[in-house]
């Protein structure tokens, strides 16, 4: 193998490395909040929005439900990159706050009050849910996190994404598990 070959192939192994580091060197808490936050932006990269959300703003907004530690590890994740030519901007919101702008609104509480609440408040628009409540698909939601022999999975509702508006592209849709009916 020729030396510019080597070198390259050792780069980009640092480069990987690098990126990873975060999430390996966190505590174990906070390294699966930074591997959901890296995935709520990859999920980005495989989703088509119909019609943007009303927005005043030339930003992605994605928006967290009343999780501020959350938000700013994704801030971390996101901080200085664009989805579809548009700079991204985080919102941790509440229950009083207008959902309008949300590309995607994620929820991270499990209480079913909660999930229902914002779902209803989202429903029928192009926004991508995430959540990780285990009825979160059924009350309406898109992608809904679970733990699998201690590994972070996802399952796509992908009726209800095409309901709303957006179509998930078949590499997301095969990675993910179709919840069960």
């Amino acid at each position: 193998m020729s030396k510019p070959i080597t070198i390259l192939k050792l780069l980009l192994y640092l480069v990987m490395v690098g990126i990873s580091l975060p999430a390996y060197t966190a505590p174990q808490k906070d390294r699966e909040l930074i591997i959901r936050a890296a995935y709520l932006y990859n999920f980005t990269k495989f989703v088509i929005w119909s019609e943007a959300p009303e927005s005043t703003t030339d930003n992605f907004t994605f928006c967290v439900v009343e999780n501020e530690y959350f938000s700013n590890i994704l801030i971390k994740i996101v901080n200085g990159r664009t989805i579809a030519g548009k700079n991204t901007r985080i919102r941790n919101i509440s229950s009083n706050d207008s959902l309008a702008n949300c590309h995607l609104l994620y929820i991270h509480q499990d209480t079913l009050s909660l999930n229902s609440l914002y779902l209803k408040n989202i429903a029928d628009t192009p926004s991508l849910t995430v959540g990780n409540a285990a009825a979160f698909n059924e009350l309406g939601g898109i992608i809904r996190f679970y733990m699998k022999n201690n590994k972070l999975k996802f399952e796509i509702n992908n009726d209800r994404a095409l309901k709303s508006g957006l179509k998930i592209d078949s590499q997301l849709l095969r990675l993910g598990k179709r919840p069960n009916r």
